[in-house]
């Protein structure tokens, strides 16, 4: 999550990468929005952006690293341009007549998107990590059990169904399973849904 009043900060002169990486992007703002967004985001990482009262000359920035960060407000309809000063693909206080509540509003908002939708791979001890993994729940916490798909496509456009979490270089972390599209909807919206990662057979495909 960034909570930020600006747009931009000078690279930590300590740091040479940093400052190579902003340099060959065109500025540490182009560097974020271009590379490490979409890179957080094939990786299962979303990045939740916040502008504070003083923010206003970054709206454009800011709406668009939250659009390219795949947390853009309502459903990407938003104006995701460095070069508009809408300002609506971000959570945007620089109108705020009290900043403490609205950010609080902010906060239990992202908590509600952020968390819900990634489980942990039972490990059998001894047993090393098995791409075998099933995925149902039970709506209400005691309906009959469903079945979700094992779905490859992007986690942040196209699946409806659960793959296997991503580690930071992009490969597959077999002790996560998360639940994309309308399958993290489901959860999201039946508190007492109760969700079952088994282990043992191959996982069935979404068609």
């Amino acid at each position: 999550m960034l909570l930020t009043d600006g747009a931009d900060s000078c690279p930590d002169p300590t740091r040479d990468e940093d400052a190579a990486a902003c340099t060959a992007a065109g500025s540490c703002t182009d560097y974020l929005v271009a590379s490490e967004a979409p890179k957080a985001v094939e990786a299962n990482i979303r990045t939740f952006v916040i502008g504070a009262p003083g923010s206003e000359p970054a709206r454009g920035f800011l709406s668009e690293l939250a659009l390219r960060g795949g947390t853009a407000k309502n459903g990407g309809q938003c104006a995701g341009d460095r070069s508009s000063s809408a300002g609506d693909c971000h959570f945007d206080m620089t109108t705020s007549t009290d900043f403490a509540t609205d950010l609080g509003v902010a906060l239990d908002s992202i908590r509600g998107s952020a968390l819900g939708c990634e489980f942990p791979v039972p490990q059998p001890a001894g047993a090393a990590p098995t791409r075998n993994v099933n995925v149902q729940y039970r709506p209400g916490g005691s309906g009959e059990p469903v079945c979700v798909g094992f779905d490859e496509a992007p986690c942040d456009s196209q699946s409806q169904g659960f793959q296997f979490a991503k580690n930071p270089d992009g490969t597959e972390d077999l002790s996560k399973v998360v639940l994309c599209g309308s399958a993290c909807d489901l959860v999201r919206n039946d508190p007492a849904i109760q969700v079952d990662v088994v282990l043992g057979c191959q996982p069935l495909v979404v068609e």
